[in-house]
């Protein structure tokens, strides 16, 4: 019986910390902020979401880049107050638009939709600035 007890336990409390370890693995980090297998499966939703595109068709490795690029500039953005301010008006205005024309869906928290609405806009906002610098 003791040994029927143990085996479940180890079926209960160990098995499912397992396969949680490996759903939120490490992806890649930009300045010390960790991006995880979690916060990519919520970027692939927000793609399919707001895009109405096939994502399955799209190797995971390119969409892996495009998220670690997106991230790169958003850092890039918190560094500069006038773009950061840029950018929270700017997600606030696009989170409202695609709220109105009911494209989110309730699989996504609307701290995701933002969280990548942020990065996704960092890259125009940052890029833009570069370009109007060099002008």
């Amino acid at each position: 019986m003791n040994y029927l007890i143990k085996i479940i336990f180890f079926l209960i409390i160990i098995i499912p910390n397992i396969i949680l370890a490996n759903e939120n693995k490490i992806i890649f980090k930009v300045n010390d902020k960790i991006y995880s297998a979690i916060d990519f499966q919520n970027r692939i939703k927000f793609l399919k979401t707001i895009n109405s595109l096939n994502i399955d068709s799209v190797n995971e490795k390119d969409l892996i880049y495009d998220y670690f690029s997106s991230a790169v500039f958003y850092e890039r953005a918190q560094n500069s107050k006038y773009l950061i301010n840029i950018l929270n008006k700017e997600t606030i205005k696009i989170y409202e638009e695609l709220v109105s024309k009911n494209q989110i869906s309730n699989v996504l928290s609307e701290d995701i939709v933002k969280h990548n609405i942020k990065h996704d806009l960092a890259r125009k906002i940052v890029l833009e600035d570069i370009l109007n610098n060099y002008q």
